[in-house]
């Protein structure tokens, strides 16, 4: 296979992107659509993902085209028809470049038998080969996932692009409450290894409202409806502390709640992406990732941990009440400046 580098790059006019994964993993890989606008701005893109992808980029500027791929198991034959299909449409649409933002087992056959002529694709893969433009950062530097990411574009242009995430918000929920006093609490998470004890994020919610007079209006997460009604139930309802329950809302409605609150209150989730695309102050708890792989660097991102070596990626820990404290008050310290 024929190898290039950036100069010799010429023709783009259709990209295909593969853009697997969850809610967080689509957000991270929005800027590279964001980017691949700048450099190519009257290129045609279109968008690999899987169900939820598609609802992240439903109202994207940058994205001209959604393909959902049904990667479901459950059924073999199904889930080989459904990459046949993918497939076909890969090839039957004739790009001129394929961007491999997924990296895994399902993106690595596309990428290998699609015939696309300019493939860029993860520096330290074991799959690298199928790739014929060099990424620029071939080391294994520990960085954000938003900067792993842009490194793959880097040979189409010296540009530094905006890591910060896309998404827009076209429905925004209908609450009847007042939220000028109230932040976002969210429990829910791909792991619970990485959500904190309900009876600290009690004692940072009672802290918050003695000292600041701030209440929580509670996110429910769907397939997790237990984080809560077991808050509520075991810890709010007795306390004194007024809070909002809220129903089920979806993507676009959560994240329009945003600029109505003051902040969030999170573990690493999908979630602290959508804060992050709309300017939102971020309360960030990290109880087992480091918070280096998703840090955009941005002053609303404050990130609560004890403690992480500098190339640890994942270790689980607790975070104590005096940390708790400390950077809650950091928080507000930086808000009220603010305003």
């Amino acid at each position: 296979m024929k190898k290039y580098n950036g100069l010799e790059i010429k023709g783009v006019n259709k990209i295909s992107v593969i853009m697997f994964g969850l809610l967080g993993d689509v957000l991270i890989r929005t800027p590279i659509l964001r980017a691949l606008k700048k450099i190519y701005p009257s290129v045609f893109i279109t968008v690999f993902v899987d169900k939820i992808g598609a609802v992240v980029l439903a109202n994207n500027p940058y994205c001209n085209e959604i393909v959902i791929v049904d990667r479901t198991k459950k059924n073999r034959v199904k889930y080989i028809l459904n990459k046949i299909k993918s497939m076909y449409i890969l090839r039957q649409k004739k790009f001129d470049m394929l961007i491999d933002l997924y990296n895994g087992g399902s993106s690595h056959g596309m990428v290998s038998l699609s015939g696309i002529k300019y493939r860029l694709g993860f520096c330290n893969s074991k799959k690298k080969s199928i790739y014929n433009i060099k990424c620029m950062n071939d080391s294994l530097q520990l960085q954000s996932f938003y900067e792993n990411c842009m490194d793959i574009i880097k040979p189409l242009s010296k540009e530094n692009f905006d890591l910060k995430p896309v998404f827009e918000v076209s429905k925004r929920a209908s609450l009847d409450v007042n939220l000028e006093k109230k932040y976002l609490l969210n429990f829910g998470s791909g792991g619970l290894e990485k959500i904190m004890s309900l009876e600290k994020y009690f004692f940072l919610v009672k802290y918050i409202y003695e000292t600041y007079n701030f209440s929580p209006a509670v996110i429910l997460n769907p397939g997790q409806e237990f984080l809560q009604d077991d808050f509520i139930k075991d810890f709010l309802i007795d306390s004194g502390i007024d809070y909002i329950k809220l129903p089920s809302l979806s993507i676009e409605e959560v994240t329009g709640l945003m600029a109505d609150t003051k902040f969030i209150i999170t573990p690493d989730t999908g979630l602290m992406h959508l804060a992050m695309s709309q300017n939102s102050y971020i309360y960030a708890l990290f109880t087992y990732t480091n918070p280096i792989l998703v840090d955009l660097h941005d002053e609303n991102f404050f990130s609560v941990y004890e403690e992480f070596d500098k190339k640890e990626l994942y270790k689980e820990q607790s975070i104590t009440e005096e940390t708790l404290v400390s950077s809650v008050d950091a928080m507000f310290c930086k808000i009220r400046t603010v305003l």
